[in-house]
């Protein structure tokens, strides 16, 4: 599927996934919500719940299947994101 940055969550649509118990969303769009999101509804109601964001990913030469995700982040102190690097390994 080539949507690449064109996805969005709506805050419905995020509430929803929390709860049934989602831990991560990953999408190969710039963000979760709309650009036009000011207040960032989809954000707030994911990470308040626990939920892990992946964004941005590159998608499009992965077949489908199934694969265990690792994704590991830079640590950063002062900030509440980091670049990660994310690796899929087929199982």
């Amino acid at each position: 599927m080539k949507t690449r940055g064109r996805a969005f969550l709506s805050p419905l649509a995020a509430l929803r996934l929390v709860e049934k118990g989602v831990i991560l969303i990953g999408t190969d769009a710039h963000s979760i919500d709309p650009p036009d999101a000011e207040d960032l509804p989809a954000h707030r109601t994911l990470l308040s719940n626990g939920v892990a964001l992946l964004e941005h990913l590159v998608l499009e030469a992965v077949d489908e299947g199934e694969y265990q995700l690792v994704a590991l982040p830079l640590r950063f102190d002062d900030l509440d994101a980091s670049p990660v690097r994310a690796i899929l390994i087929r199982t």
